[in-house]
């Protein structure tokens, strides 16, 4: 968002950068008062109509698996699913981000070849980082399992989630491309066949083999939708141009890491806390804990990415497309604000009312102990909804 050119590396681009050339929309940056409004909405409901499929899907497995599992072995794919995210997010290095946010940027100059050029750049990145992790993962997967699990007969685990991490980084890539192309309808359409293959997958295995089933199912789950991005994506927007110099991919890896790193940080900082208190749960109090812990946390979750979804792969891309362009960006930042209170306050207000009631149903009466966790997330939840605008701003 800066007006200093020389702070990314790129020459100043002119406000008529603000025409959409990725769906032949104009960007709603440039749209102002009900159109810019209208769009966002618009964007915003198409996402959040994926989101809503996802979500009854997901609703049925963990309906699933709290019966077949119980609280305290429910609580084990909470520790499974913090240790990937984790290690997802530090061996990533905010290359889906990154990739994005350069991306749309690149499209906004009509610079094609950087554009083919990041798009190889972070592949290839993200393939070495999250390789060289997976392997440290499979050496050290026994200390890992003590420090995740608490119990280091659980290294097999370990070892069959480091696949799992490569997979979900490098398709978090080719997610990152389609952002940059604002391919709203696609991401949504891969988000609900994903959670349905998830599902698909993840009910028979559980109740065949119980808790040994749930480390295959993620690791199908990651493999599956992996593969599905990457058939998506060049149909979608093509492939990569060939024959990018040494040098220029050199050049942006390095610009990508420049991003990346600051992104991973304070990730780390903010939703990476989140994403260890499982294991923090484990080791100060129990499993069961873990598992009305993560119950609250999956409900939070979902009903705040029915209106946040479209923050990160809609709005972001469409700032980071016009950052040079000052009065455009104060006027999107604006118009999102608007639409998030509209959205996502009364959605607040529903969860908090539901709260009581939505546990038992969605898992069983033996998740109650949820109810006062999901009850304090609902109240931290209300008082972030504004920082979430300004926080996707500012990455932009």
């Amino acid at each position: 968002m800066s007006n200093k050119d020389d702070d990314y590396g790129f020459e100043s681009v002119p406000p008529s950068v603000a025409n959409d050339q990725f769906e032949g929309q104009q960007l709603s940056g440039g749209e102002k008062g009900p159109a810019g409004t209208f769009h966002l909405l618009r964007s915003m409901l198409t996402l959040g109509g994926g989101s809503i499929i996802s979500i009854l899907i997901a609703v049925v497995l963990a309906k699933s698996w709290s019966a077949l599992l119980g609280p305290s072995k429910y609580g084990l794919a909470a520790l499974m699913q913090s240790m990937l995210s984790l290690g997802v997010t530090v061996a990533g290095l905010g290359a889906g981000q990154a990739l994005a946010r350069e991306t749309a940027h690149a499209l906004g100059q009509k610079d094609q070849p950087r554009v083919s050029a990041l798009r190889i750049a972070a592949m290839r990145m993200v393939a070495i980082t999250s390789g060289l992790f997976a392997v440290l993962l499979i050496v050290f997967r026994d200390s890992v399992a003590q420090l995740v699990f608490s119990d280091r007969s659980r290294g097999g685990t370990v070892l069959m989630l480091a696949p799992a991490l490569v997979a979900t980084a490098t398709s978090g890539v080719q997610s990152g491309v389609l952002i940059a192309h604002r391919r709203v309808s696609t991401l949504a359409k891969l988000n609900i066949v994903s959670t349905a293959v998830y599902a698909i997958v993840g009910i028979p295995l559980v109740a065949i083999w119980r808790a040994s089933g749930i480390a295959p199912s993620i690791l199908i789950g990651a493999v599956s939708y992996c593969v599905l991005v990457f058939i998506i994506v060049p149909r979608e927007v093509g492939r990569a141009a060939r024959g990018i110099a040494l040098r220029d991919l050199l050049r942006e890896m390095a610009q990508l890491m420049r991003f990346g790193l600051g992104f991973t940080y304070a990730a780390c900082a903010g939703s990476g806390v989140l994403m260890a208190m499982p294991i923090l749960v484990l080791h100060q109090l129990n499993p069961a804990a873990v598992g009305f812990y993560d119950a609250a946390v999956a409900i939070s979750v979902n009903y705040v990415s029915l209106s946040t979804t479209a923050l990160g792969q809609e709005y972001f891309p469409r700032l980071a497309a016009i950052r040079d362009n000052r009065d455009a960006v104060v006027q999107a930042i604006n118009d999102q604000m608007r639409v998030l209170r509209l959205v996502a306050m009364p959605l607040l207000f529903v969860a908090l009312a539901l709260a009581p009631f939505g546990i038992p149903i969605l898992y069983s009466g033996s998740f109650r102990p949820a109810i006062a966790v999901l009850t304090w997330m609902i109240v931290a939840d209300s008082l972030r909804v504004p920082s979430w605008t300004m926080a996707w701003a500012v990455l932009a």
